[in-house]
């Protein structure tokens, strides 16, 4: 009856210890419920006695997860680096300067394979190329992933987020992602959609304002943004109104 007890103990002990570790790979839980002496002596051999007390460094063992997002974020940039992938992603990049952004998909959908199955910088590149191709459902499912997997570039996100779902005018859900970002990232790309979002709301006084402050900070001869252009084309027709 004892010996019996103390299997059970050890086996839930060890089966916690699998789950609340998390560079501890999952097949170590079937090994220890299936077998629940021989697993769980195994996995205190393999997995607690050597590193008992130590920190943890490296990854020796196979059958363990990455001990550090960092490990992950080097096996990315070494597959990306791989012919396949490289190459699917330089054609996207040629695609969209040639202003084909559906192609541009193809490819980076390519991309997301392997280890890059859940890379946040394509994702990332997805989304954008899906939002050139107005394919706003595509956007928002490669920017959801992204934000339920890692914190890449949050400002950058959100920013996306909001402009997606302002060109779908669902403006309830666009706002709260401006007043976050006009509040903690209040670049200038963020007031130039703002003062769309603004302009779009009826707001015309505000935006043009706005719009008139960005104008004024970017001078003939300085480096311009993507939208300078079009911001000079939305404060002339805010003028004439």
């Amino acid at each position: 009856m004892l010996y019996g007890v103390l299997i059970v103990g050890l086996q839930i002990a060890c089966a916690v210890h699998c789950l609340r570790h998390k560079y501890v790979t999952r097949n170590w839980l079937w090994l220890i419920l299936f077998f629940p002496l021989i697993g769980s002596l195994i996995y205190l051999l393999v997995e607690i006695f050597p590193h008992w007390g130590k920190p943890r460094s490296g990854n020796p063992n196979p059958l363990r997860y990455r001990d550090t997002e960092a490990e992950l974020a080097q096996e990315r940039s070494a597959f990306r680096k791989a012919g396949s992938i490289r190459s699917h992603e330089q054609a996207a990049e040629l695609a969209l300067q040639q202003g084909q952004p559906r192609e541009a998909i193809l490819h980076y959908r390519a991309c997301l394979s392997g280890p890059c199955e859940n890379d946040p910088e394509l994702l990332y590149k997805l989304a954008e190329a899906a939002f050139a191709a107005d394919d706003f459902a595509q956007a928002l499912e490669a920017l959801h992933r992204i934000r339920a997997l890692s914190d890449y570039a949050p400002a950058k996100v959100r920013l996306l987020l909001a402009r997606v779902y302002t060109v779908q005018a669902d403006y309830a859900k666009a706002e709260p992602h401006f007043e976050y970002l006009l509040a903690q990232h209040p670049s200038p790309d963020v007031r130039y959609y703002w003062a769309r979002f603004l302009h779009l709301q009826g707001q015309v006084g505000a935006a043009q304002t706005l719009l008139s402050e960005l104008l004024a900070a970017y001078p003939i001869g300085s480096t311009a943004p993507p939208w300078l252009d079009e911001a000079k084309e939305m404060a002339s027709e805010l003028k004439q109104k």
